[in-house]
């Protein structure tokens, strides 16, 4: 199960039959519509468990974890991840000192997103950082001035910036800048949050 529907899940669905061609598993993808959680604690309350989740916040990983949903990864699936991954990226995928999930997407979308000309015409220097921003757009909104625009502003799900993990489920299985725009947001990713 996992957030793609229409076009992503039709492409999506191209790359798990080359996947049960290859490996002689069958796979058979449930769309959550961009809300797994909810779509997943449904199937859940009705014993319908996916085998495999893809979902699009850690902190749901260890939520679930913590609530004794979810199988570890194996020795070998361990020991890929190990050798694949940066430590950083084991420890969002980890509960408890146990990996439960592997990385197979991250995207950085919780950024936000600003005009630099916008600040320098009213005469002020672009935020440097989360507490500096909060006194700059204090400043900008009371002199009636739209200077950021958050991702995801055009309709489309706000998510953390590390998008989609996946894991296994036990009842089936034992901040940059150019001259005129920048950003701030986070630099890398943050087991804490």
């Amino acid at each position: 199960m996992g957030a793609w529907s229409g076009t992503e899940q039709a492409q999506f669905s191209r790359v798990l039959k080359a996947f049960s061609a290859e490996t002689g598993t069958a796979v058979r993808y449930t769309s959550a519509h961009g809300r797994v959680p909810g779509t997943l604690d449904a199937r859940m309350a009705a014993g319908r468990i996916p085998d495999v989740v893809m979902l699009p916040q850690p902190g749901a990983l260890r939520h679930y974890a913590r609530a004794g949903l979810l199988v570890p990864l194996d020795a070998e699936a361990k020991r890929l991840v190990d050798k694949h991954y940066p430590a950083v990226w084991r420890e969002l995928a980890s509960y408890a000192g146990q990996e439960f999930g592997v990385w197979f997407k991250a995207a950085n979308k919780s950024l936000i997103w600003y005009d630099i000309s916008i600040f320098e015409g009213a005469g002020l220097v672009p935020p440097g950082d989360l507490g500096d921003l909060g006194r700059v757009a204090g400043i900008l909104r009371d002199r009636g001035i739209a200077a950021f625009a958050l991702a995801g502003g055009d309709g489309w799900t706000l998510t953390d910036w590390f998008e989609n993990l996946t894991w296994r489920w036990p009842a089936r299985t034992a901040t940059t800048s150019s001259p005129r725009t920048g950003c701030v947001g986070p630099t890398r990713p943050s087991p804490g949050l």
